[in-house]
């Protein structure tokens, strides 16, 4: 019998796990319920309904994103050194991906889906782009969108590989050619 209080962010946390490994159709209410021991009721009571929870989800995703960026920018001062730990972090923990996989299938369906998809996507790339041009670059913003393209290449090519720090690196050596910045700290 389910006796655990589950809470609106217990939800959202398992619907970006679920989300990331089967996508739209892996957000069941009752299979969730069972795997959180808890009951249906539970996740209507924090959310209206399916589509409300799918964009609390979205919501929550984009923000967590935002926010490690922001993190990010507080912890180191040099632009170099502030875009080399972005691209070695997301190189080193490509975990997103699944989940941003699954959100352009949504987003060729689902308006919203399309509009946080857009939203991130641009931010991350503003965001490199801002950093290529304090580091001098010439074409910052071309340089940010061939970095972002080259990543989500790499990683439908590497996502199940157990790859070395090393091999980690070398791919920062090979962004650094991209960015006309000497990236490897």
């Amino acid at each position: 019998m389910p006796n655990i209080k589950v809470n609106s962010e217990d939800w959202i946390k398992k619907g970006i796990e679920l989300f990331s490994q089967g996508g739209i159709d892996a957000l069941n209410v009752e299979k969730m319920a069972t795997i959180l021991n808890c009951t249906k009721g539970s996740f209507y009571h924090h959310f209206k309904s399916r589509e409300d929870y799918i964009d609390q989800i979205l919501e929550y995703y984009y923000k967590s994103r935002k926010n490690m960026l922001e993190m990010i920018g507080k912890l180191y001062n040099s632009p170099i050194e502030k875009l080399s730990r972005v691209l070695i972090g997301v190189f080193k923990n490509p975990r997103g991906l699944d989940f941003e996989f699954q959100l352009r299938k949504l987003a060729e369906t689902n308006e919203k889906a399309k509009i946080q998809l857009n939203n991130l996507e641009r931010e991350r790339i503003t965001y490199v782009s801002v950093l290529l041009n304090d580091c001098g670059t010439d074409n910052p913003q071309l340089r940010a969108e061939m970095i972002y393209h080259y990543y989500l290449g790499w990683y439908q090519r590497n996502k199940f590989k157990n790859l070395s720090d090393q091999s980690l690196l070398d791919e920062v050596t090979k962004l650094s050619i991209i960015a006309d910045v000497n990236l490897t700290l």
